[in-house]
């Protein structure tokens, strides 16, 4: 961070590239696309809707939801970590309401289950 072109040119060492000869071309390109101006620039192609699309089910979000909004969701901020404090406490909300509602349905089931166990032990002769 305090030095990009150095730390990327001793990356680029470190996997065999000539980084001050015939692959300089090729590092002075990753360094500026590893700048965070290039990153604030392009931020759709640093956030999370890859991942969120594949793991949505796992964490039981509603299929018509849509993660985040265009500018709005990504890995680059503007401001520093503290930027989006209130986004963050919403999505905490809304995630905290979803496992409420897990655990109801969960709960709803088992009694649901509670109550058919109870009635076929009644029906087979047990009390």
């Amino acid at each position: 961070r305090e030095d990009l072109p150095r730390e990327v040119r001793r990356i680029a060492a470190w996997l065999g590239y000539d980084a001050d000869g015939a692959d300089a071309p090729r590092v002075e390109a990753a360094t500026a696309n590893s700048s965070f101006e290039f990153m604030r620039s392009h931020g759709a192609q640093f956030d999370e809707h890859f991942t969120f699309a594949r793991r949505r089910d796992a964490m039981g979000v509603p299929a018509e939801y849509v993660f985040g909004e265009a500018g709005v969701v990504g890995k680059v901020r503007e401001g520093g970590g503290g930027a989006r404090v209130e986004e963050r406490r919403r999505v905490e909300d809304e995630a905290e309401l979803l496992v409420r509602q897990q655990r109801v349905e969960r709960d709803e089931a088992q009694s649901d289950a509670d109550v058919l166990a109870r009635a076929r032990h009644e029906r087979q002769g047990g009390e």
